[in-house]
């Protein structure tokens, strides 16, 4: 696929083009934010950021620097073709097999603790993981129906197609067609991905995912599934994090998430089980869409 892609810049040029552009809309954006942000954080007001953040933290870079560095951008980021509903709903499959294993993930990643001498900066991290597990709650809001359809287009649509449209989309590419192993490529940008969150104790379970969403997406050389597979994860967890609050039992589900029983162990094996079939199926499926 990369052969067919036509470049105005050499390869070198392309990542300090893509550098360039993200440090100038995060400079932007910051300030777009923290306008807003002035005066107190209230609900409407944290939705609006967001909303602000995602277009010029993700967005915006992703398309500006497919418009410089290439002469098809659409191709480049991969939007210029609808995957097809057998694709889509393996994806989604795979999305809800892999709960109780990334559950197994997200209790092991927080139990994890840090040597004594560096009891500082495991507070640190402990404090800022509460942070955004507030911001998290604050920006779905309440109970209602209206709460959650809100939280599903912010967190969900907007999120997903931003993060993925930027890291799978402009990111990933970027390094795949500067060369890069391909591997390496999905591996660095989920890394990238989870470190951008400043999330320390979900770290590992969303470099995973990341990993994942950029599988699926050089396989397919479509980011729209990469979208679908992200949003169809945040919709599980708004809608859950709805739920918890609704029969309010937030503060206590967090109390025990360390203990792992041999229970959820089986169930991750079967759930990791189940996910390598249905990614077989799923890799079978694009070959076949591909050679049709």
């Amino acid at each position: 696929m990369n052969n067919k892609l036509q470049f105005n810049v050499s390869s070198g040029q392309r990542l300090i083009a893509f550098v360039c552009v993200c440090v100038l809309f995060f400079i932007l954006g910051s300030v777009i934010t923290g306008v807003i942000s002035y005066g107190g954080v209230t609900a409407a007001r944290l939705r609006i950021a967001t909303v602000v953040q995602d277009v010029m933290l993700f967005i915006m870079p992703a398309v500006v620097t497919a418009v410089v560095i290439s002469r098809r951008p659409a191709d480049f980021l991969m939007v210029g073709k609808a995957p097809s509903l057998l694709v889509c709903m393996l994806t989604v499959a795979v999305v809800i097999a892999s709960i109780p294993a990334m559950n197994l993930l997200v209790k092991w990643n927080m139990s994890m603790s840090l040597p004594d001498s560096m009891t500082a900066l495991e507070a640190w991290m402990r404090s800022s993981e509460k942070a955004a597990q507030e911001f998290t709650e604050m920006l779905i809001g309440g109970t209602g129906v209206k709460n959650l359809i809100v939280a599903l287009l912010i967190v969900g649509v907007l999120a997903a197609f931003s993060e993925e449209l930027f890291f799978r989309g402009s990111l990933q590419r970027v390094l795949l067609t500067c060369g890069m192993n391909v591997h390496v490529a999905v591996w660095v940008t989920a890394f990238i991905f989870s470190a951008v969150h400043m999330q320390f104790f979900g770290f590992i379970p969303r470099l995973v995912l990341g990993a994942g969403f950029g599988y699926i997406v050089v396989w397919s050389g479509n980011v729209w599934l990469g979208v679908l597979a992200h949003f169809t994860n945040n919709a599980i967890a708004a809608v859950g994090i709805t739920v918890a609050r609704t029969n309010r039992i937030i503060g206590s589900a967090c109390q025990e998430c360390s203990d792992i029983t041999s229970n959820e162990v089986v169930l991750a094996f079967v759930s990791a089980a189940v996910v390598s079939v249905l990614l077989v199926l799923l890799r079978k499926a694009l070959n076949q869409t591909s050679c049709g």
